[in-house]
């Protein structure tokens, strides 16, 4: 469990490459006919929708890749506060040393919570976490948030 204040910043570093509802969908529920707002619709009014959505229900809807930082190893695990977790792209670390470490995906382990879809990592067993300089931001976990890829995967 992370402890209040361990958790220093969460940044979305690769938009989604869809949308969750698709332009013919948005005009025909809006009754739009022809193609004049296409442009508009596509590029400013559903990616605002989708940004107003995501943010109200806290989750990403189509994988979009997210860079949570922390400012040190947790006891136990961390909890990744952007579901739903889709995968673990790495986790970074500065060593004692202060150079930048990747850490090794035979140490840990990620788990998805089905009731809530936040994501977790855990050391597997017989791991430590390794050694780390005490500065803020130290370990920083880069992974994939939403349903799937395309509109068909969003429940």
């Amino acid at each position: 469990m992370v402890l209040l204040g361990e958790k220093v910043g969460l940044t979305r570093t690769v938009d989604p490459n869809a949308e969750p509802v698709p332009l013919d969908h948005v005009k025909r529920h809006l009754r739009i006919v022809g193609g004049q707002d296409d442009t508009y619709l596509s590029d400013v009014i559903i990616p605002a929708a989708r940004d107003a959505a995501e943010s109200y229900c806290d989750r990403a809807f189509i994988n979009q890749t997210w860079e949570e930082t922390f400012d040190k190893f947790p006891p136990s695990e961390f909890t990744l506060w952007k579901p739903p977790l889709s995968s673990i792209t790495s986790i970074k670390y500065l060593d004692a040393d202060g150079v930048s470490q990747t850490l090794a995906t035979t140490v840990y382990a990620s788990h998805k919570n089905r009731e809530y879809g936040l994501g977790k990592v855990t050391l597997k067993y017989q791991q430590t976490w390794p050694t780390i300089r005490a500065i803020d931001e130290a370990v920083t976990i880069l992974y994939v948030a939403g349903y799937g890829a395309s509109y068909t995967s969003v429940p």
